[in-house]
């Protein structure tokens, strides 16, 4: 569906050009991107600085309403990562092709690591939380190598799924305050709180430069939370894009209408908003129309997601900022990622 406007009703983004960038040359994004996902467990405990006993919840859900109910099995998994795959697909118009595998392959099985959560995440200092993040990817990495199943030079990135709760929402008194932080690491993280910039897998023959770690599930203490969006806004740190909110002060920069800030709990974590529309072009996936002259003038601006364009108006500021204006209406009332 098409809209007439005057500039209303629109998601609308104020943009900086700084010197020696320009928004119409996007980052490289690959066609196609393999994912190896990876499920770990800790020894068991009974701490109470961290949520669960340290082991997937594998019980029998009877609650037909809750979120990402259990068992966390490899189905489980395996049915996230097939959203990843819809939803890429989708906001990019089939650009990007996301795949995924998840391991072990049994049903009911995880790597067993040789430590409690509570290592790694001292909740002492963020250097000592930074290298616990770092020892977690490369103890899941050295489990899951002795497994014969996994070829690590057909995957692209990893994702390490960690049993319990991800230490990522803010509800004011944190009980559990060793929970881990879900974050993708970077080569330069591995360097700085490793000491290496990759971790050899495949008797060396691949070495892995980066990862993502994220929990079974985001509900906690009550509050329900789909890992959707988490899984999306992580993969998207993969390719590139930066966040839009500010990591220090956790300001909100573009709210709900971008998966890399707010957007990505959106339908309670189960449907994460659309990429802005200038992350769709930083992508190379969206174009936009300038505008240098409008008083008065109509513009028909399609719905985001729309096969028809123009979707995307680029209206000048001065020399260095510029409004990006899109339609997130779909012709109804519904959330912002149902369009």
């Amino acid at each position: 569906m098409k809209y007439v406007v005057f500039f209303a009703w629109l998601a609308m983004v104020i943009c900086i050009a700084f010197p020696g960038s320009s928004s119409a040359t996007p980052y490289t994004s690959p066609d196609t991107l393999s994912v190896l996902a990876i499920r770990v467990q800790f020894q068991p405990d009974d701490n109470p600085a961290t949520t669960g006993d340290g082991l997937f919840d594998l019980s029998n859900n009877s609650d037909p309403y809750r979120i990402d109910p259990p068992p966390h099995n490899r189905s489980y998994f395996q049915d996230h990562l097939r959203f990843l795959h819809n939803y890429f697909r989708k906001v990019s118009r089939g650009r990007l092709i996301i795949t995924g595998e998840v391991f072990p392959l049994a049903q009911n099985e995880a790597y067993q690591l040789d430590h409690p959560m509570g290592f790694y995440n001292p909740n002492t200092t963020p250097q000592a939380i930074h290298e616990g993040l770092a020892k977690l990817l490369q103890h899941a990495l050295e489990k899951a190598d002795a497994d014969p199943d996994i070829d690590f030079s057909r995957y692209d990135v990893v994702i390490i799924f960690h049993a319990g709760v991800g230490r990522d929402i803010d509800l004011g008194l944190d009980n559990t305050p060793q929970d881990i932080p879900s974050l993708f690491l970077t080569a330069d993280f591995l360097q700085t709180y490793l000491g290496v910039n990759s971790i050899p897998v495949d008797g060396g023959n691949v070495r892995i430069s980066n990862g993502i770690i994220l929990p079974e599930t985001e509900s906690q203490e009550g509050l329900q939370l789909g890992l959707n969006g988490m899984i999306v806004s992580n993969i998207g740190s993969y390719l590139g894009w930066p966040d839009l909110f500010s990591p220090e002060t956790r300001r909100s920069g573009v709210g709900r209408f971008g998966v890399m800030d707010a957007g990505l709990f959106n339908g309670d974590g189960l449907l994460p908003a659309l990429p802005t529309a200038w992350t769709r072009i930083e992508a190379g996936w969206e174009e936009a129309l300038p505008v240098f002259q409008a008083q008065e003038d109509e513009f028909t601006i399609y719905h985001a997601l729309s096969p028809n364009g123009p979707r995307v108006y680029k209206v000048a500021i001065n020399e260095r900022e510029y409004f990006l204006l899109e339609n997130r209406y779909a012709g109804k009332k519904s959330l912002d990622s149902l369009q």
